[in-house]
């Protein structure tokens, strides 16, 4: 049986996280949304239904007219060049466990479409077994479905799992996988719950 590590990609492989929530600041900002700072930290890898309902109380539509909305207001700003999102050494650490038979798995909460694209543009689909995506589970992140999927998909447990925010690790946890946190040591992620915390993508070989 060949080892295997589970990524997550948005706020792991590439800084999306920190375009989406400079987006959404904006928003909230335009639409008189008051909502603090260490409030909205804490929604971070939420979709958009799970980041309503957690500050609901502070929003004065329905959940499907702040879907629609929301939604519409991020397209105004069309897709970001992937490219420029991706983290400075994801790209080396793929090749590495490539080159040394470790296969690399994705799970997502992003659309299957947008983990294809992502993967394409920084050219790292070579190195990726499989993926699953939104459009794969039920119920996503805290959820564990997602990794729970994967694991009875490949029979046996991953080494470890490289997630970053709160609902992430949960998810993993809750899965009974062992996880390593990416932390950019920007944002004021709850990372507690995770097994280690790597500030590079290359400390993540010494695990492996």
């Amino acid at each position: 049986m060949k080892p295997y590590i589970i990524f997550d990609m948005d706020g792991v492989i590439i800084d999306s996280e920190t375009w989406y929530y400079k987006i959404l600041q904006k928003y909230l900002r335009e639409k008189r949304i008051l909502i603090s700072e260490s409030r909205l930290e804490k929604s971070i890898g939420l979709s958009t239904e799970d980041f309503y309902l957690q500050n609901e109380d502070m929003i004065n539509i329905s959940l499907q007219d702040f879907i629609n909305d929301y939604h519409t207001y991020i397209n105004e700003y069309g897709i970001p060049r992937y490219e420029e999102l991706v983290f400075p050494h994801i790209k080396d650490c793929f090749f590495e466990l490539y080159q040394r038979g470790i296969d690399i798995i994705i799970a997502s909460s992003s659309s299957r479409q947008t983990i294809q694209d992502v993967l394409s543009e920084i050219k790292l689909q070579k190195f990726v077994e499989f993926y699953l995506g939104a459009e794969n589970v039920e119920k996503k992140k805290p959820n564990p479905e997602i990794y729970l999927k994967i694991v009875d998909i490949k029979g046996y447990k991953p080494l470890f799992v490289v997630e970053d925010s709160y609902y992430g690790i949960q998810s993993a946890k809750a899965a009974k996988l062992k996880v390593i946190a990416y932390s950019q040591n920007v944002n004021n992620l709850n990372q507690s719950e995770s097994d280690l915390i790597v500030y590079d993508h290359l400390e993540i070989l010494k695990y492996c």
